[in-house]
């Protein structure tokens, strides 16, 4: 057990046709953060990207599975029994389609939602106490597939208001790792760019 390395995963598809689509706004947002730490994803020692860096005293693995995403926990329990990394210090980081793009939500604990990636994390770590980042895509209108809407690019209108949401969620992550918990949550659960961007 190790109290001090803490891991910050990103969930998404591995691939150029699904590189800006919005079941990978969990790598757009460790892309981000990683840019902010001045690191760079590289092939790991299993199906996953990954960056080791130190922050605010604490040493920090930032990973994107390369596994797809309904096979993401397999990747993430590797990382995290190699490096021995406790429950507690993991933060995951995925598209919701149950909140509206512009919106981030932080929180503890909870079932899988629906989500492939999260479910598979659940599965293979055993656990559901660990920190979720929650990123808004909104559902599709209409009877468009949810299949196909999660798979689809974000348009030109949406794509300012996606770098806005990877940057507040960045700065979301690192005051978590340099004030705690409920300081990050307080920042990112108050943060609507939907508001913002209607004005």
């Amino acid at each position: 057990m190790n109290e001090s390395c803490f891991l910050i995963c990103g969930l998404g598809n591995p691939g150029n046709e699904y590189k800006n689509t919005r079941h990978n706004l969990g790598f757009l947002i460790i892309e981000d953060i990683s840019q902010k730490m001045d690191v760079s994803l590289k092939k790991g020692e299993g199906d996953y990207l990954i960056a080791t860096t130190r922050h605010a005293g604490k040493k920090i693995f930032l990973i994107e599975p390369q596994s797809y995403m309904n096979k993401s926990g397999i990747p993430v329990q590797k990382v995290m029994n190699y490096y021995k990394i406790i429950p507690e210090n993991f933060l995951i980081v995925h598209d919701d389609l149950d909140i509206d793009l512009g919106k981030v939500k932080l929180a503890l604990n909870g079932g899988a939602g629906g989500h492939n990636g999260i479910r598979s994390v659940i599965s293979q770590i055993g656990t559901k106490n660990f920190l979720r980042l929650k990123a808004g895509i909104g559902k599709p209108a209409d009877k468009f597939p949810v299949d196909r809407w999660v798979l689809s690019q974000f348009s030109r209108e949406e794509t300012d208001i996606v770098k806005e949401v990877t940057d507040i969620s960045s700065k979301g992550i690192l005051l978590y790792l340099e004030k705690g918990e409920q300081f990050a949550m307080n920042f990112i659960n108050s943060v609507d760019l939907r508001r913002k961007n209607a004005d």
